[in-house]
């Protein structure tokens, strides 16, 4: 299952199996970091720094890293918060 970026951004981080996130892929808006990890591989069009459009493919659904079964781990984390600030999926975060 094709992993979709949900929002538009910059690459910022590209992690090739992490000890914890395996295969994982960090997007930054400006205002908040998305990670998205355990992938089973990484999209070949992602490039530390390149642009990625709302719905652009990161990766592949995967089970890398510290991971019990194949599932997607998304975080949102707040970028001018010391430390960032981690979201919850049912917080606003707009």
């Amino acid at each position: 299952v094709d992993v979709l970026s949900g929002t538009a951004g910059v690459v910022a981080h590209i992690w090739k199996n992490h000890r914890d996130l395996g295969n994982a892929v960090a997007i930054t808006t400006g205002s908040y970091i998305i990670t998205y990890a355990h992938l089973s591989s990484i999209s070949s069009n992602i490039k530390l720094n390149s642009q990625i459009g709302l719905g652009g493919v990161i990766g592949v659904i995967g089970s890398t890293g510290r991971s019990s079964g194949e599932h997607l781990h998304v975080q949102v984390k707040d970028s001018l918060a010391i430390g960032g600030k981690n979201y919850s999926p049912g917080e606003q975060y707009n």
